[in-house]
């Protein structure tokens, strides 16, 4: 008798309808993925890393490679995340994140910035900054209030407060405080208020008492104006004195002002300008990371750019040679900072990429070079040096995109998805189609505009997850096999499979974890574990469906025998299966966990087959509502014969307790058929690796196979 390998092995094509599909392909891998030699593993599980609560759905995490943080953005917040799973709410002050869009990230040598719609937000830490001795920047990493010792990089125990941040600041406004001696630096922008006129004399006076103004406090023929005013020699204009007006005094100059310390810190180092306070000032401050005052702090929350020149609706982000990089939504508008100051703007730093006249969808920088993707086509820009940014003449791309998020950098190239919905890898300059084998389902999708993509290298297997939320799907690309896979979560109630409850995948480097964020309201954040067989509890229904397979021949053939070669022995411990005494009077042993329902009762329900199997030597009565259990986990398989509409009945193969190791499995008489489809299923929670599965035929009506 003729032995057959079944074609479990074989790549995941869509592309063709299964009914015809050849059998060195197969339709459906779900809630796996294959090694390389063909092996069916259970995709990895989640395992719970942040506890769920009113959180919302998370639409963007990131690892900040200076900072060593762990950034999530849910339900409009902006989280730090601690190893241990706790979130600590760093969103800034007065501002909410959009919800339900995806959020970019880039990061230069001090800060991560974030945007996904609206204002661009950057956290540094929340650390402060202060120019040093030498005119360079330094962060804070030990909170305290500074003084001689503390000042960078002359004190004597500066660098137990103090690192080195690089690039110097700008200067912000300065100014020598009223007693002479101190300087004060401004930390808000604000105009300096205040009253002054010009004297009798022509000399400018300032007001240092508010009052209704009289002939008798006129400086400086008035006999009691110098109660009132005071010599302003240093300001250089002002109007002339009126009877009968409020005159005010100051409230924000330091330190007579009542409120001066909203706006003004004392500098440490002591006095280091003569320019005197005026009236009527714009004061400003170079950076809201600020220098140069007491106290000084090691955290806080992220802060917006608040700079009038940068765009305050923005999808994506970039760093390139000092740049902070952006797009304008809704325009060919890709904007840039100031070199080497990411919060600085100016409102003619921008170039327009408007070869087809497309808005700016997406933009990516790579290779110092920066993708500006419209829905036609791609369009390249690089640092000339002079402008400083111009087209690269002669780098161009026919292909544009459909889903700005689905872009995602691997193998050292870009991923995306075009206007034709196909899944296209960019060799040099070259778009290649990779969604071959799926492209008849993805193009069936009403709209994948949303479909965003995660890069995923777990255990020495590179994935690209692309997450639908319109339709509800996830699908994976396996970047070594060249093959696709789906991913889901079974809803044991509708017995059907919804969409994959992660909405986004991040590398944790410094802890060495994938995290998922969920796409639940309850926003959980997960481990993404080879070693869990569970999403947090619920149970991972792997299923390798084949295509109909005929041997060769459309004859009629007896399935003799059908072996299974499956990692066995991975039990679920303890405990023995329950067993029952069946309405035939045979011993029954329970094969799979259940409440008991009169449609599973041995032999007379219509499902008993799925929860026992004849085997035993206790028995006991059967007991409705009652809990049995297993204890043993089971591969279940199925098979339908020459494209009938239903599948049989599911048969089970035993995976062993822990320990029994025995790797082939049999069964027996499998029936007549001309060509079948197999379903290999494991929804218990141990390890699967499905490798050969081998089928003994005869054949019949007198076919003799050619030899």
């Amino acid at each position: 008798m003729p032995r057959k390998r079944l074609p479990t092995k074989t790549p995941i094509y869509q592309n063709i309808d299964e009914v015809v599909l050849d059998s060195k392909y197969n339709p459906a891998l779900i809630d796996g993925y294959m090694d390389e030699m063909g092996n069916t593993h259970r995709r990895p599980g989640l395992k719970d890393f942040a506890a769920p609560g009113a959180f919302g759905a998370v639409d963007g995490m990131y690892w900040w490679r200076k900072g060593t943080v762990q950034i999530a953005v849910q339900g409009g917040h902006v989280y730090k995340l601690s190893s241990g799973g706790g979130r600590t709410d760093i969103t800034p002050a007065g501002h909410t994140m959009a919800v339900g869009i995806r959020c970019m990230f880039t990061e230069d040598d001090d800060a991560v910035y974030i945007s996904n719609g609206g204002k661009i937000v950057y956290y540094d830490g929340g650390a402060d900054f202060c120019t040093g001795a030498d005119g360079n920047r330094y962060k804070c990493i030990q909170a305290h209030t500074g003084n001689v010792d503390k000042w960078p990089n002359t004190g004597a125990d500066w660098e137990v407060y103090w690192e080195s941040a690089g690039i110097p600041l700008r200067d912000s406004s300065r100014v020598l405080g009223s007693d002479g001696t101190t300087t004060y630096v401004c930390f808000l922008a604000h105009t300096s208020d205040g009253s002054k006129v010009l004297g009798s004399n022509g000399a400018i006076y300032r007001c240092i008492l508010a009052h209704l103004s009289t002939i008798d406090n006129r400086p400086v023929t008035g006999v009691n104006w110098a109660t009132y005013w005071e010599l302003a020699a240093a300001e250089t204009t002002a109007g002339n004195w009126t009877d009968g007006v409020t005159y005010s005094i100051t409230t924000n100059r330091p330190t007579t002002g009542a409120s001066w310390a909203t706006y003004w810190k004392t500098e440490a180092g002591g006095k280091s300008t003569d320019v005197e306070w005026l009236s009527g000032e714009d004061y400003v401050i170079a950076d809201p990371t600020l220098f140069g005052y007491v106290p000084y702090v090691a955290s806080g929350p992220a802060q917006l750019i608040t700079d009038s020149a940068c765009p305050t609706e923005v999808t994506h982000v970039g760093f390139m040679d000092g740049y902070l990089i952006c797009n304008r939504v809704g325009t060919s508008l890709v904007h840039f900072s100031e070199i080497e100051e990411p919060l600085a703007w100016d409102e003619l730093d921008f170039f327009s990429a408007k070869t087809r006249q497309d808005a700016v969808l997406a933009l990516l920088v790579t290779w110092r070079e920066i993708m500006c993707a419209g829905n036609d086509a791609i369009d390249y820009y690089w640092n000339d040096g002079a402008t400083p940014f111009s087209r690269l003449e002669g780098a161009y791309c026919e292909r544009g995109v459909i889903a700005p998020y689905s872009f995602v950098f691997a193998d050292n190239t870009w991923y995306w998805f075009d206007y034709t919905k196909r899944f296209l890898k960019l060799e040099g300059r070259q778009p290649k189609i990779v969604s071959t084998p799926f492209d008849a389902v993805i193009q069936g999708y009403s709209d994948i505009s949303d479909c965003m993509a995660d890069l995923c290298e777990i255990k020495g297997r590179p994935w690209v997850i692309l997450h639908f939320p319109t339709v509800q799907k996830t699908l994976v690309f396996d970047l070594m096999l060249k093959t696709w896979y789906e991913w889901g979560h079974w809803n044991s109630g509708t017995s059907t499979y919804e969409r994959w409850w992660g909405n986004n995948v991040c590398f944790a480097r410094g802890w060495n974890k994938w995290l998922v964020g969920s796409r639940l309201d309850t926003g959980e954040i997960w481990e993404l574990d080879m070693d869990t067989d569970t999403d947090d509890g619920d149970e991972i229904r792997t299923l390798r469906r084949t295509a109909l397979v005929d041997h060769g021949t459309l004859t009629r053939k007896f399935s003799k025998e059908v072996k299974v070669r499956v990692k066995r022995g991975e039990g679920f411990g303890a405990g023995s299966p329950s067993e029952v005494t069946g309405t035939d009077a045979l011993i029954y042993t329970c094969i799979r966990d259940h409440t008991s329902t009169a449609a599973d009762r041995p032999i007379t329900g219509s499902n008993w087959r799925f929860y026992w199997t004849q085997a035993g030597g206790t028995g006991g009565g059967w007991v409705v509502t009652t809990a049995y259990d297993s204890h043993i986990p089971f591969l279940s398989f199925r098979w339908k014969d020459d494209n009938k509409p239903a599948w049989g009945n599911e048969h089970t193969l035993n995976l062993g307790k822990s320990g029994e190791t025995e790797v082939v499995l049999s069964v027996k008489r499998l029936g007549i058929y001309k060509a079948r489809q197999w379903e290999f299923i494991l929804s218990d929670a141990v390890p699967l690796v499905l490798s050969d599965v081998e089928e003994e035929i005869e054949f019949l009506d007198g076919y003799e196979e050619e030899k």
